[in-house]
């Protein structure tokens, strides 16, 4: 039920807030609560800790997450309807909280500002990485306030509709607005976009170490340095992907949830080769200082698997 839920945690702050994704929400000191599971917390293989940064980045969050959530031709299961169902009930229930929320001018001043600084943020990164034209992002915003309204007028009317309708109504919705976006961006500036959308855990990841660095007193980052370093790490991110299933091909096991987790002496191998291409690609762009740093942090992320690994030798002593 990853997908369903994916879907109805996407439609739930389209309709509370009507920002173009919910992880754009999300990212906001991180805290904001997605009511439904994000789609990847459990899909990408990552070190045994978790970080900010471990959201949907696998498929993009969003407008692409509730197209790629389209159900099958068949028929949906009882215990699907159900989920569906409750998924509906707490989309109504969030829809029509809110709505008595507006009636509140406090309230309503609150919301409002929260999604100006989002759409703030979300310009200048639409212009800086997608390279969109400041009229590109207007009539971007434009498409999701028209593709919230629609979402939430389908909420007001799904009474009395199976779930399962009203869900594909939701995507039918989705379509129309992935379509318009494509036309609006053309091929090349739609593609940096998406892969914006993609690199946001690596974008948190970036965005974390760039407040760390500076509140021990360090010399600030530039932008194009926090965009450097998200590429690189993106870049890393998928190279794991590919070596955890190759480890996964290689146990021969028919079912992947049933994969023992790798030794901790082949994580911290694979971690320390990681750790050196990203302090190498990112010689040239990082102050000495800066570098020092960001070697210090990529190896406080091994100190558990390096803890994990004198437990079991201290273990292995003879008493």
């Amino acid at each position: 039920m990853r997908k369903s839920s994916a879907l109805f945690g996407a439609i739930s702050l389209v309709v509370t807030f009507g920002a173009t994704t919910w992880w754009q929400l999300r990212t906001r000191d991180d805290t904001v609560a997605i009511p439904g599971q994000s789609p990847a917390e459990s899909a990408r293989p990552r070190e045994s800790h978790s970080t900010p940064g471990n959201i949907a980045v696998a498929q993009r969050a969003g407008p692409a997450m509730l197209s790629a959530a389209s159900p099958a031709a068949s028929p949906v299961s009882k215990s699907k309807k159900a989920q569906l169902e409750e998924h509906l009930e707490q989309l109504r229930a969030g829809h029509e909280a809110d709505e008595r929320g507006r009636l509140d001018p406090a309230y309503r001043k609150t919301q409002d500002g929260y999604i100006r600084r989002i759409r703030e943020r979300m310009r200048a990164d639409a212009i800086r990485i997608a390279g969109m034209t400041s009229e590109q992002v207007d009539r971007m915003f434009e498409l999701a306030d028209e593709r919230r309204k629609r979402i939430r007028e389908l909420i007001d009317t799904s009474y009395g509709r199976p779930a399962e309708e009203v869900f594909e109504d939701f995507r039918g919705v989705d379509g129309d607005y992935e379509a318009q976006l494509r036309d609006l961006l053309e091929p090349e500036k739609y593609a940096r976009w998406e892969w914006y959308h993609a690199s946001q855990a690596e974008r948190i990841e970036a965005k974390q170490f760039q407040a760390q660095h500076a509140s021990s007193g360090g010399e600030p980052m530039q932008i194009q340095q926090v965009d450097a370093l998200v590429e690189v790490l993106y870049a890393e991110e998928r190279r794991r992907e590919r070596e955890y299933e190759e480890y996964v091909r290689s146990t021969a096991f028919s079912d992947s949830s049933a994969v023992p987790p790798m030794s901790n002496e082949s994580q911290l191998a694979l971690g320390k080769a990681r750790n050196k291409r990203i302090h190498d690609a990112m010689a040239g762009t990082l102050t000495a200082a800066q570098l020092a740093s960001l070697d210090e942090m990529l190896a406080k992320r091994l100190e558990h698997i390096e803890e994990g690994i004198r437990y079991n030798a201290s273990l292995a002593k003879p008493k």
